[in-house]
């Protein structure tokens, strides 16, 4: 028992030595969730490390904007340089190929369709030399590759884009001027049956 009376009191002794923790009261706002605010000595040393650590953000901050105005200027100088048929270099078409001509144009409406909902589209289609008839049932033969592929699957919105998209892969095109479809007035059945006027004499 006189042991253990010893050691509490030298425990009491430690713990009434110890540093006490900074005080701190709690404040709440309207509408607002609790926030812990130093009261005494310590509101003064968080306000004094406020400044020091705002100058340095401050000061560091200055000293590097110049740089990263600088990387964002060459950026940007790196995205606008642009080099016309490097597509076509690494997408894997032979050379021969990439030398050739196109038409760029957009096709009129057929004598079946009525409508303009298939209207505007801009085409490209390669100027095909390799064709022959066939001499037995008189149907035209091709050697070459791109024959059909711009009636098949190069459809443009615009004539820019049919423009963009040959000018990266190295083709030299050609611009066929769009014709303006003029528009078709609806007629009714009765004008078959309206006075158009007097007939002309014959034999004038």
């Amino acid at each position: 028992f006189f042991f253990f009376s010893i050691f509490t009191i030298f425990h009491f002794l430690l713990r009434s030595h110890e540093p006490t923790s900074p005080s701190f009261s709690t404040h709440r706002l309207p509408h607002t969730k609790p926030t812990t605010v130093p009261v005494g000595p310590q509101r003064n040393m968080a306000a004094s490390l406020q400044r020091i650590c705002g100058r340095g953000c401050r000061n560091i901050g200055a000293s590097l904007s110049p740089i990263s105005r600088q990387f964002s200027s060459s950026a940007s100088d790196a995205l606008v340089e642009t080099k016309p048929g490097e597509i076509g270099m690494v997408s894997g078409i032979p050379h021969e190929q990439l030398r050739r001509r196109v038409v760029i144009y957009s096709p009129a409406r057929t004598a079946t369709q009525q409508g303009s909902g298939k209207l505007g589209k801009w085409k490209i289609n390669f100027v095909s030399t390799q064709k022959w008839e066939n001499p037995l049932m008189g149907w035209t033969s091709t050697g070459d590759p791109y024959a059909n592929v711009g009636d098949s699957a190069l459809s443009f919105e615009s004539e820019a884009a049919a423009k963009d998209f040959a000018a990266r892969h190295g083709w030299d095109y050609v611009v066929v001027k769009k014709y303006q479809t003029p528009l078709l007035k609806p007629k009714s059945y009765a004008e078959n049956f309206k006075f158009k006027g007097l007939p002309e004499a014959e034999g004038k």
